[in-house]
């Protein structure tokens, strides 16, 4: 609300385009997370690294289907891959990788309308207990330019209050503005 830095976000996308390698700082508490993706012939796992004060965890995440796995902002990605399925009404199974839980867990995409140039996608667990606990978060796109305009739901961003993390996370309304 002051206008200060509370975190850094630094993303990098390798050809696994749906899995960039992510640096997240936050300044707040001094907790953050690293992933790195890990190719191997038969095997694909994102390495993850947490950071807690002064202690390091590190957590190896085996990926299953690599094509249908998500990290961060990789749903971007994924979405543009997914669009014409979308566009016809399908619904489109992911995996999206939890930091704090150093685990993926299922998700599904379902166009919800299109109308004046933009097209509404909802991001909802395909897990019944976990959708009952979580609303669906929102996804809006220019139908033309397939640019994200709009994120509406809960983000990566914990709730501190005086230096201590609340394990809950922000909600937020993200509107996306190009020139």
């Amino acid at each position: 609300a002051e206008g200060e830095l509370i975190a850094v976000k630094e993303l990098s996308f390798s050809s696994m385009q749906t899995l960039p390698e992510l640096r997240f700082d936050d300044l707040r508490t001094r907790n953050g997370f690293e992933t790195k993706n890990e190719l191997a012939e038969k095997k694909s796992r994102v390495r993850l690294v947490s950071q807690e004060g002064s202690s390091i965890e590190i957590n190896s995440v085996e990926i299953d289907k690599p094509g249908r796995s998500v990290v961060d902002a990789g749903f971007d990605l994924f979405v543009l891959n997914n669009w014409e399925a979308l566009l016809k009404g399908e619904k489109v199974r992911l995996d999206f990788l939890a930091l704090t839980r150093a685990s993926f867990y299922g998700f599904y995409l379902k166009t919800q309308s299109v109308a004046d140039e933009q097209v509404v996608i909802e991001l909802k667990p395909s897990s019944f207990f976990l959708n009952m606990l979580m609303d669906p978060i929102v996804l809006t796109y220019d139908l033309k330019t397939k640019r994200l305009l709009r994120f509406q739901g809960l983000t990566n961003i914990e709730k501190v209050i005086n230096g201590k993390a609340k394990g809950e996370n922000y909600l937020a309304r993200i509107e996306y503005v190009y020139q």
